[in-house]
């Protein structure tokens, strides 16, 4: 896997995997009799069953022998009961007086293994129906007269049980059908041993009544195009639409490779004649040729390319194939694709960063998009305590771990962003974050299209900060660089003080609830501080070199202050560095990174910090020679001892340090500033020409493993520093394809941002933006870009939708805030995207404008007098008056509609008629 600059560390869902419940689909209908489960048999898929763990008790779960199968891992949790393994189907409901039949098979590894069940609240504090290990079926349930379930004592061959329930009453709100195993303390429960297996078959609630009501089918995030709404959607399109004056392509596609069952794939041969077609008006204003069919194996489809480039005029289209039904959804030519006034894509992208502060209450007022009331929320009072560990441990402490074993060293971790899905705050990841954030802020300092965009007040970034005359974006990741600086090891440390200058890896926290409003806690929450680590370390001493020289205008004391801690960090992995052994995964006081992965947590190994300290020297080396520092050439020397100086290999942490240089290229020799810019050259010819070859026009994707959005915006960010360097509007070009793939042009015409696209991400990976596993929750704010598909099926979510190995990898993806492989909004993920959309909104909303349509403010095709007269009575505020395309008559190209624009849209008229 190509890495994320070295790593993308997923800040996880830390509880158990939970099925989406309120998302549905059609209302319910009647019929004779109905199943209420959705899935019985377990011929591809689990869920929505799903397993569910607590307190450290461990097991997994895959299809076996044509059923679902459990492997107890961890018999136990922190309270010894028997509901901390659980396998269980929600989203069940009952209707007065129907009658239900209810039946499944079961079957153990170990005879006399234990099992317990009951259909009721989750809670298990109503009991409809239960599993009776004394009559062996399943009887009525405590709460409506019957007696409390004992557990069953199973076979190593199928045992099958059933009952007939005839409801007393309407039960509306949701309950779950549960089963328990796990070793109970009590002796009244389970019995499970390590390494026992379970074996679940034949699962029936059948509603037996003649007109019984079905309920809606539960939306388990599965995507394509049979689910997106639009009839015969086949041709993939970006949905927010396409810039005048640059690259225009849309894919047909076959649908061959669809995941879902729901799919209705076409044929695909030859070549056909496509139509650009008029929302307005539903008339062809463009036809074409597609490419030849090809197979493009990362989708599973056969393809035909559809390319319009030559199609410049403004307005809103779809594209069908002539003759036939196939059609795309409607999509927007403009020079404001991504700087949408009324919903600016930018800001929202940024807001992502305010709501993910940690110790500060969010409030409405500066939410810039969602439902601003129901994701405000107050913080966990206790989010602030840090209790650190003296070893790296695979597993989240106990109530009683966190009070016995991590007392010693108390530190203060208030503030910063959660870095990702869960309450988790890794150094690397926000620290990455941080980096793209300033490097987008230092390069706009630097281009003459952003002028102020950044400043105070300017409203594309909305703190509480604003109008203190700093930049709000340095304000934002200021928030995030104190909280780093809290992560030095002190020398009073008693774990860790002979190490005293190295930063601590993370601060992930235990037992937080995302409850609305206030994250209230239920489970002794508090934060885990893992050991401190050299990449942690390396990357603050980058992070806070950089922001150094971009306070030093404003803060100068701040300043100083980032500049000498950054120097101290450096210093303090020079202090206690080490190789790498060949047993460093066993290390458990390792400073470098172990690998670790779980259904909750996944962290990639750092055996290799090189590129890192490459990086921290190259904003050492700028910083110390734009604030007159003594110290520039012995950060030049560690630069070029490292083996990609002065180069771009793609993914790494080094890059980001060349990328920093290359910006600042005349702070260096002549010859390294010359290898810089033929290293970039070389590497986006590369990803272009890689480009022009895949079926939905991708930058180079070496695989698809987690992250690989993010992949494609690094590509893009690479793109778009070589046309810095050089214009060249074939990259340009390059950097306007990856960005139609993440709004829509790829096999499943998906949108993976929140809020854009007439098909997009609605149910991130996130413990708040939850709405689709708890009502409670809100839906998530706008312009969030998720992780992407993840070949590697790494969470049990992905698994029990039935993807595995064979899936093709663009279509290993689930819309569902469960799955989060896929799902994941993290800190670097969103600070890339934003990078980009402030690029596309400097870049390609300056290019000139298409001569045969500026001024085509009526859109019907021609610029004329009838377009002047419209822009006349739109100044002079005439009632009724409407511009459909009102940047058609920016002719003076500062965003806004004057006189002056008028004058020159008459001159522009009268040359047209005297040249015609």
């Amino acid at each position: 896997m190509k890495k994320h600059f070295k790593r993308i560390t997923a800040g996880l869902l830390a509880a158990a995997m939970i099925v989406p419940m309120n998302s549905v689909m059609a209302g319910p209908i009647t019929a004779s009799a109905y199943e209420l489960l959705g899935e019985t048999e377990f011929e591809s898929k689990i869920l929505p069953w799903a397993t569910a763990e607590s307190g450290n008790a461990k097991q997994e779960a895959d299809i076996n022998e044509g059923a679902a199968h459990i492997t107890v891992i961890k018999p136990y949790g922190e309270e010894h009961g028997q509901w901390e393994l659980q396998f269980r189907h929600g989203g069940l409901t009952f209707s007065k007086g129907h009658e239900y039949k209810i039946s499944f098979r079961v079957k153990a590894k170990r005879e006399g293994m234990a099992l317990c069940s009951y259909i009721g609240s989750i809670d298990g504090n109503r009991r409809i129906f239960e599993l009776d290990g004394k009559t062996n079926d399943m009887h009525i349930g405590y709460s409506y007269g019957g007696s409390w379930g004992k557990p069953v004592s199973l076979t190593n061959e199928y045992q099958e049980f059933s009952g007939i329930f005839k409801a007393p009453e309407d039960i509306e709100e949701e309950v779950y059908w549960i089963f328990s195993y796990a070793d109970d303390a009590s002796g009244f429960g389970g019995n499970a041993e390590e390494g026992d297996e379970l074996w679940f078959d034949d699962m029936t609630i059948e509603d037996m009544s003649e007109t019984s009501e079905i309920p809606p089918d539960h939306d388990l995030g599965i995507i394509g195009r049979s689910s997106s709404g639009l009839e015969n959607n086949y041709i993939s399109v970006n949905q927010l639409g396409y810039y005048t004056g640059l690259s225009k392509k849309a894919v047909l596609s076959d649908d061959k490779g669809a995941f879902s069952k729901d799919a209705k794939p076409i044929t695909l041969s030859g070549s056909y004649e496509f139509e650009i077609v008029n929302v307005k008006g539903n008339n062809v204003e463009f036809t074409g040729t597609t490419g030849e069919a090809a197979a493009d194996p990362d989708s599973g489809d056969t393809v035909c390319k559809i390319d319009f480039t030559d199609f410049n005029h403004i307005g809103e289209y779809y594209i069908r194939i002539k003759d036939t039904e196939w059609r795309s959804f409607p999509f927007r030519i403009g020079y404001d694709i991504y700087s949408d006034t009324e919903n600016d894509m930018l800001t929202n992208a940024l807001n992502y960063f305010y709501q993910s502060r940690s110790g500060l209450d969010i409030e409405s007022k500066y939410i810039t998009s969602g439902d601003s009331r129901e994701l405000a929320h107050r913080f966990n009072r206790d989010e602030a305590v840090g209790f650190v560990r003296d070893k790296w441990s695979s597993e989240y402490p106990t109530t009683t771990e966190k009070v016995e074993n991590f007392t010693a060293t108390r530190i203060d971790t208030g503030g910063g962003w959660f870095t990702g899905s869960d309450f988790d705050k890794y150094m690397t990841e926000g620290g990455r974050a941080v980096w793209i954030l300033q490097n987008m802020y230092e390069r706009s300092l630097k281009t003459k299209n952003c002028g102020d965009k950044f400043a105070d007040g300017s409203g594309i970034v909305s703190v509480p900060e604003s109008g203190n005359d700093i930049p709000d974006i340095l304000d934002e990741c200021r928030y995030e660089l104190d909280f780093m600086s809290k992560m030095k090891v002190q020398s009073d440390a008693k774990e860790w003080g002979d190490f005293a200058g190295l930063y601590y890896n993370d601060a992930h926290g235990v037992g937080f609830s995302a409850r609305p409003k206030d994250y209230e806690h239920e489970y002794h929450s508090c934060y885990i501080i893992d050991p401190p680590t050299f990449a942690a370390t390396l990357n603050f001493a980058a992070c806070a070199a950089q922001g150094a020289r971009l306070w030093a205008d404003y803060d100068a004391e701040y300043a100083n202050e980032l500049l000498t801690a950054a120097k101290d960090a450096f210093k303090a992995y020079y202090r206690f560095r080490y190789d790498a052994s060949e047993d460093e995964a066993q290390n458990p006081e390792s400073f470098y990174q172990p690998e670790y992965k779980s259904e909750t947590r996944a962290v990639a190994a750092d055996y290799d910090v090189s590129d890192e300290v490459y990086w921290a020297a190259s904003e050492l080396y700028i910083t110390e020679k734009q604030m007159g520092g003594e110290d520039a050439e012995f950060y030049l020397m560690n630069m070029m001892q490292h083996k990609n100086a002065f180069s771009f290999n793609s993914g790494e942490s080094d890059t980001a340090g060349s990328m920093s240089l290359i910006l600042n290229k005349e702070l260096l020799p002549e010859d390294q500033a010359g290898k810089l810019e033929g290293s970039l050259g070389e590497l986006t010819g590369n990803i272009f020409t890689f480009q022009r070859e895949t079926g939905y026009n991708l930058p180079e994707l070496s695989d698809y493993g987690y992250g690989s959005n993010a992949d494609i915006i690094n590509d893009l960010m690479l793109l778009a520093y070589s046309v810095d360097q050089s214009f060249d509007i074939h990259r340009l070009n390059g950097i306007a394809d990856g960005m139609d793939y993440l709004f829509g042009n790829n096999p499943m015409s998906y949108s993976f941002v929140t809020g854009y696209g007439s098909y997009h991400v609605k149910n991130p990976s996130s413990r708040y933006w939850s709405n689709d596993t708890e009502e409670d929750l809100p839906l998530a704010p706008d312009g969030l870009l998720v992780s992407g598909p993840d070949a590697a099926i790494e969470d049990k979510y992905m698994r029990g939708l039935g993807f595995g190995e064979d899936t093709v990898p663009q279509r290993c993806y689930a819309d569902s805030a469960s799955a989060w492989s896929v799902n994941t909004v993290s800190a670097s993920i969103n600070a890339g995207f934003a990078w980009i959309v402030s690029y596309m909104q400097d870049t390609a909303g300056f290019l000139p404008k298409a001569p045969d349509f500026a001024g085509d403010v009526n859109t019907d095709g021609t610029f004329d007098l009838s377009d002047v007269v419209l822009v006349q009575k739109w100044l002079l505020g005439v009632p009724g008056t409407e511009l459909d395309c009102w940047d058609a008559a920016d002719f003076c190209r500062d965003n806004k509609l004057d006189v002056m624009d008028l004058c020159l849209m008459k001159k522009a008229l009268l040359e047209k008629e005297e040249n015609s």
